[in-house]
């Protein structure tokens, strides 16, 4: 409900559509799943092609690959689209926001400033639109993985693999090369080029170079490499292709609460990140935080009932958590049952203390022995002399409750 607005001529208007660009599949259906979207709600418009169908199947039943709406049909709440779908396509929505998501860790989830993220900025058409202007760009910058020259390396071993695997392909028998044809057409289309440019042409029928997969290839390190150095060359970038990047720009708030969106994460990712959430302030981090706990409640009722140091202290792990938490539950039974012996007031020897508290420890299986200290973890207590038949003796004085 948390509609982005303008104002025309004195009217708020409310954008209740969006369409959101991002070059990954396999991030769109993580999206998709862990916001529990529904069908109804999302318009998926992807590459036509078999394992993008097997993708977007896996979210659940009524999940289909879409198409444009044409103008005049009704748009559906969240578009979902990649590049392979956008070139050339018009979107025909009256109030629809547009949103950019470039991840340049992945070479082919960058998005082209100069070129594709021009395009995506004309794709809404209708000019009744008050949004079609406006354009949010999120990105990340480079985190410099790979060296330009362990690029070129990486480049040329795959063209020397890739010439090896024709030649040998090519050469093979009639029933090895039907079956290495067989092999290669298995291969989902997104991994295909991933350790050769070997491609099979059914005209010819032979294995041949894919020379357009080794261009991509370099222009996507190229787009990686060079155009995400730094926030500063990406803004100085979007001037250059003529974008007003004049209005306020916002760092990192869509950021954190992406990541936990996106990538799969392990439980003490997620807890170490709810545990620094916790321990600081802003719209930013709270955002952040509820994106989280909105998933994985039981995030807070760690933090909730540990602490952030005693969570940090287990090392963030779930297993570790899940006992401490049975030591904290089994505690609080122990405090219940000590306050029905042990009164404020009362005087106990020594030996009394750790006696009821044994007791009450084999009651509730708390596998430990029992010292009379231990009872400082339910009351205040002060030592003192306790008057017996045989003399004074150590004990405490029960002065409150914890």
């Amino acid at each position: 409900g948390n509609y982005p607005s303008v104002y025309v001529n004195g009217e708020r208007i409310y954008s209740k559509e969006c369409v959101v660009f991002l070059n990954s599949v396999n991030n769109i259906v993580n999206i998709i799943k862990q916001t529990e979207l529904k069908p109804e709600e999302v318009n998926i418009i992807v590459g036509n092609s078999e394992d993008n169908d097997k993708q977007i199947a896996k979210i659940g039943a009524g999940f289909t690959r879409g198409r444009i709406p044409l103008k005049g049909e009704t748009h559906k709440t969240f578009t979902f689209c990649t590049s392979t779908a956008y070139a050339g396509c018009d979107f025909y929505s009256t109030n629809a926001a547009t949103f950019v998501i470039s991840d340049c860790n992945r070479p082919n989830t960058a998005v082209d400033i100069a070129t594709e993220l021009v395009q995506i900025a004309g794709r809404q058409r209708l000019a009744c639109n008050p949004f079609r202007k406006f354009l949010t760009f999120i990105y990340n910058v480079n985190t410099e993985e790979i060296t330009q020259d362990e690029f070129n390396e990486n480049l040329e071993n795959k063209v020397n693999v890739t010439l090896d695997e024709i030649k040998e392909n090519n050469n093979a028998n009639k029933l090895l090369k039907a079956k290495r044809i067989k092999d290669f057409m298995r291969i989902p289309e997104r991994i295909r080029y991933q350790d050769s440019y070997t491609m099979y042409d059914e005209e010819k029928d032979e294995f041949v170079f894919n020379r357009l997969a080794y261009v991509n290839e370099q222009y996507c390190f190229d787009v990686q490499k060079f155009n995400y150095q730094n926030g500063v060359m990406i803004k100085r970038q979007l001037q250059d292709s003529n974008f007003d990047v004049s209005e306020n720009q916002t760092y990192a708030v869509y950021e954190e609460q992406l990541k936990h969106l996106i990538k799969k994460e392990s439980f003490v990712d997620r807890m170490q990140a709810y545990c620094e959430y916790r321990s600081k302030q802003g719209l930013i981090v709270n955002l952040a935080m509820l994106t989280l706990e909105g998933k994985y409640p039981e995030l807070k009722y760690y933090y909730d009932a540990l602490g952030g140091d005693r969570i940090k202290a287990l090392n963030y792990k779930e297993k570790q958590l899940i006992n401490e938490m049975h030591i904290v539950e089994t505690k609080d039974k122990v405090r219940y049952e000590l306050r029905q012996t042990i009164h404020v007031g009362d005087r106990l020897e020594t030996s009394v203390i750790q006696s009821v508290l044994q007791q009450t420890y084999d009651k509730f299986h708390f596998t430990k022995s029992a010292k009379a200290t231990d009872l400082r973890e339910f009351y205040e207590m002060h030592p003192v002399k306790i008057p017996t038949a045989d003399g004074r003796k150590n004990g405490w004085e029960i002065r409150g409750v914890l």
